[in-house]
């Protein structure tokens, strides 16, 4: 599979483009069931499972081996990479995975609703 469900600072061009050397073709989606959190102490989220919940964000698609194996070192160990199924703009679903908080580092989460800024994120989670 070479689609990515990104809803934090993986939206950003800029960002993707200094990890990855170019923006891959993108397209907006909403995972439902996920809920958004920043993570303590940091400026960026993680998502977890969380019923009634909804996550907006983006479909990356044509991801590339080389590139799968930046964007793991880049969500490092906080995150697991698991398959999900986000709905499309017109309603069409979609198989793609997403960097999920798995269970056992849901303590690193706040309970603060992570929101996309304006300004330019930094190039890394440190």
């Amino acid at each position: 599979m070479d689609r990515l469900f990104v809803y934090g600072t993986l939206q950003y061009p800029e960002l993707l483009e200094h990890l990855l050397g170019r923006v891959p073709p993108h397209r907006a989606a909403r995972l439902e069931g996920y809920a958004r959190y920043t993570v303590r102490g940091a400026d960026y989220p993680g998502i977890i499972p969380e019923e009634g919940a909804r996550t907006d964000g983006l479909i990356l698609s044509g991801i590339q081996t080389r590139e799968w194996e930046r964007l793991d070192q880049y969500e490092d160990d906080l995150y697991e990479r698991r398959c999900v199924t986000p709905t499309l703009e017109d309603g069409g679903r979609i198989t793609a995975f997403a960097y999920i908080i798995p269970d056992h580092n849901r303590h690193a989460l706040s309970r603060q609703p992570w929101q996309k800024r304006q300004s330019k994120p930094r190039t890394t989670h440190g």
